[in-house]
C-alpha cells in the first residue's frame, strides 16, 4: 500500500484464502505472507509453509507468494521448500520489500519507479496481498 499498489490486508489465513475464493485467484498478482500467521514453532513453521506451498501452487497456478520473517523464521521456510522461496528478511522497509516484488509481478501489474518511495520500515498487517486491480472493500493507506 505504501508503495502504491492496491492491496487487501488480511489478520489471519483462514481470511486471505477465504478473500481468494470471494474474488477468485486471478484477480491477484501476488500474495504476502508474514511467516508469523504460521506459526512461532520452527517445525510447525516449516509444516505449515510446506502445505501452503503444495496445496497452493495446485489450487492457484502461477500466483508467486512471498514471505516475510525473521532470519530463524526464513531457515525453517526454507527447509520446507526445495526450490527456492522469495523471503524478505526483518528489519525491512518498502524498498527492501519491492526490490523482491517487483521481478514477481506481471508487466501489467508493474508501477513505474517512484524516487519518492519511502525507505523506512513502516508497520504492516499481516497477511498483506497484492491485487491486480482494487476491490470495492481495498484499504486506502490512511486506513491502516
Amino acid at each position: 500500500m505504501t508503495c502504491g499498489y492496491p492491496s487487501i490486508a488480511t489478520q489471519t489465513m483462514p481470511e486471505a484464502e477465504a478473500k481468494l475464493r470471494q474474488l477468485g485467484y486471478e484477480a491477484f498478482a501476488l500474495i504476502v505472507i508474514d511467516t508469523g500467521l504460521l506459526g512461532e514453532a520452527s517445525a510447525d513453521l516449516q509444516s505449515r509453509a510446506r502445505h501452503l506451498l503444495q496445496s497452493w501452487s495446485g489450487q492457484y497456478p502461477g500466483l508467486p507468494v512471498v514471505f516475510l520473517g525473521t532470519a530463524l523464521q526464513k531457515y525453517a521456510v526454507f527447509a520446507a521448500h526445495l526450490s527456492h522461496v522469495p523471503f524478505v528478511t526483518r528489519p525491512f522497509g518498502p524498498h527492501d520489500l519491492m526490490q523482491t516484488v517487483q521481478p514477481l509481478l506481471p508487466e501489467d501489474c508493474r508501477l513505474p519507479p517512484r524516487s519518492s518511495m519511502p525507505t523506512s520500515t513502516k508497520d504492516r498487517m499481516p497477511g498483506d496481498s497484492l491485487t491486480r486491480k482494487p476491490p470495492p472493500e481495498a484499504l486506502s493507506p490512511g486506513d491502516w
